[in-house]
This record gives C-alpha cells, sequence and structure tokens, in this order.
C-alpha cells in the first residue's frame, strides 16, 4: 500500500481485466483520448496522464507500460495491472498506455 497525503494506493494484478467494447466515441484530451461507458472511462494515454481522485476509484492498465507517480513516490506498471485509489488526491501516469477506470 502506498500513500499520497490522504489518498491510499494499492497496487494488485488481474487476470481477466474489464471489456473495452461499447464505449462512446472518443474526445481528445491531455494529449490522448477519453471515452465513456455509465460510470466507467476509457483512457489512452499518449504519455502522461494525470487523474484526480475525490473518494474511490479504480485503475485498470490494458495496454503499454510506465510509471504512476504522485507526490511521495512511483510505481511501475504494465498490463494487467490493477490500482485501487482512497481518498483525495492526485496520480500521474507516464508512459504510452490504455487503461479504464471508474471512480465513486
Amino acid at each position: 500500500m502506498y500513500y499520497n497525503g490522504n489518498m491510499k494506493l494499492k497496487k494488485t494484478h488481474a487476470d481477466t481485466l474489464p471489456n473495452a467494447q461499447g464505449f462512446a466515441s472518443p474526445v481528445r484530451v491531455q494529449g490522448g483520448t477519453l471515452s465513456a461507458r455509465g460510470r466507467e472511462r476509457l483512457a489512452e494515454s499518449g504519455g502522461r496522464f494525470k487523474l484526480a481522485c475525490a473518494s474511490r476509484a479504480t485503475l485498470f492498465l490494458l495496454k503499454g507500460e510506465g510509471y504512476a507517480k504522485w507526490e511521495r513516490g512511483e510505481v511501475p506498471f504494465a498490463p494487467g495491472d490493477v490500482f485501487s485509489l482512497e481518498g483525495e488526491g492526485e496520480i500521474d501516469l507516464y508512459g504510452k498506455c490504455v487503461f479504464i477506470y471508474t471512480a465513486e
């Protein structure tokens, strides 16, 4: 478990990831794209993507490698990794990647 001020970050690995089909047409943001399917967001990052967490969020890495960075450090990621975020804070994902996240 990692901490970022009030935010807790837990990294795990999943053998089965959410399906990336059925999302709305992508919109360009932050050098990447973002599309929605209900409460889920599909993001394709061109190299850096900033996420803010107000309460809880789960992030599923589908493609790409890089590292997640925040105020107190960084941790590498690869396809299949899952980040559970709790509390208020921000996280930056560095590296070209595709991920799905849900926020509560």
